[in-house]
């Protein structure tokens, strides 16, 4: 073999040979997609993210802020580390036009979570949770305005629909409500099992709830992650998912078809977690809770509706 050869052929093997430890020192990479939310406006300065992420029926709908953005026909790459210069963002297509949700509503909102009503192909509702006026709104699929019902949560940070009744968390005070889509009225409380609930999803029967509690010795950046099951009949913990350590910031949460997507919102990513990684946890504790624990003060919001549907 001459020398140019070898040299060739030991330089293959030395880039082939740090590639592989950056790999083992970063471990393996995880499934995800980057939302469109940091490019919708080049101006935008702090951090936007899926505050709020939903599927319906055809597109993973995306919120923060004032922003809705439809997010379809999407593929994941393989996501290391954030300064990991081989990460795959993905694939998406942007089927319309941005949604500005505080033009539709008429008043300043904020974005926490979505929620959707229906089956296929976006003939449905979407639920959005907004923490500024402390209200759910309900819009069509095409994004006109419904009503707006109160929200027993100050923070309505997780939100979801069973098919009948909607689910809201508030990671504020470690709470979970089940309330009437009608009127907002509460029909059951639950003590959420994790501290900061930031995420709900419903699976056909049981509650998925994701989010951070505090570590044991705190610090400014430090919380655990976690994504626990919960029998709604009995109130306790069924199952949990090992979170991949890519994730930082659990936002969202949503479950399509036997696969869960969570959101990170400091890394603006969509990451898929197949609900075969679950085991099961035999939780003793029942976390439901009294309906009349819920604060006077709730029933005051106001509730408005301009669509009989």
């Amino acid at each position: 073999m001459s020398t140019m050869k070898k040299v060739c052929k030991y330089r293959i093997l030395g880039i082939f040979g740090i590639m592989l430890s950056l790999l083992l020192l970063i471990g393996c990479g995880h499934q995800q997609f980057r939302t469109f939310m940091l490019e919708s406006d080049p101006t935008l300065i702090e951090n936007w993210g899926p505050n709020g992420v939903t599927w319906n029926g055809r597109s993973f709908v995306i919120g923060d802020n004032n922003l809705i953005i439809e997010h379809s026909s999407v593929e994941t790459g393989i996501f290391f580390h954030p300064n990991f210069i081989y990460n795959n963002d993905g694939f998406f297509h942007i089927p319309r036009h941005i949604v500005y949700l505080n033009k539709i509503v008429g008043n300043p909102v904020k974005i926490c979570s979505l929620a959707w009503e229906g089956e296929c192909c976006g003939k449905g509702f979407l639920w959005i949770g907004d923490a500024h006026n402390k209200e759910i709104i309900k819009l069509t699929g095409n994004y006109e305005f419904i009503k707006r019902i109160p929200s027993p949560a100050n923070s309505p940070t997780g939100l979801t629909f069973d098919g009948k009744y909607l689910w809201v968390s508030d990671s504020s005070t470690s709470t979970i409500y089940k309330i009437s889509p009608n009127n907002g009225k509460v029909l059951e409380v639950f003590v959420s099992p994790i501290e900061k609930p930031s995420g709900l999803a419903w699976d056909c029967s049981g509650l998925w709830i994701i989010g951070t509690n505090t570590c044991k010795h705190p610090s400014k950046d430090c919380f655990e992650r976690q994504l626990l099951r919960m029998d709604v009949i009995n109130g306790k913990v069924t199952h949990e998912i090992k979170l991949p350590r890519q994730i930082e910031m659990p936002s969202s949460l949503v479950w399509v078809e036997g696969i869960l997507w969570a959101g990170d919102y400091r890394l603006n990513r969509v990451f898929k977690l197949s609900e075969r990684l679950a085991y099961e946890v035999d939780d003793i504790k029942i976390h439901k809770a009294s309906v009349q624990a819920v604060p006077a003060g709730k029933k005051t919001a106001r509730t408005e509706e301009v669509i009989s549907k």
